[in-house]
């Protein structure tokens, strides 16, 4: 088995049929591959969902991605998307950036 050189992880959350109408944990996973920042991509991503669908305002959707240098984005359609992050042996609650 031919080992791969890079590590590059995206999450989802939110309603599912939003989801997979647009695919966003592979546009993420494609756009960092390309040289996006995991931010950047989780961005991307959403506002894709934001030009897509247009009841956007009634679901929250967050998407969570990290890169092979460890670098880390979280990005939701509202407030009140929040993570754990655990780097360094230090623990962290956080509230993502969102659209709205």
């Amino acid at each position: 088995m031919k080992r791969r050189k890079f590590l590059i992880t995206a999450g989802l959350t939110g309603i599912g049929e939003a989801m997979m109408k647009s695919v966003n944990s592979f546009l993420v996973v494609e756009l960092m591959r390309n040289g996006k920042s995991p931010q950047e991509a989780c961005e991307i991503a959403i506002g894709r969902i934001i030009k897509n669908i247009s009841n956007y305002k009634d679901f929250q959707v967050g998407l969570p991605a990290r890169n092979k240098a460890g670098e880390v984005g979280f990005y939701g359609i509202h407030s009140g998307f929040s993570y754990a992050q655990y780097k360094s042996g230090v623990s962290s609650n956080n509230s993502s950036t969102s659209f709205a």
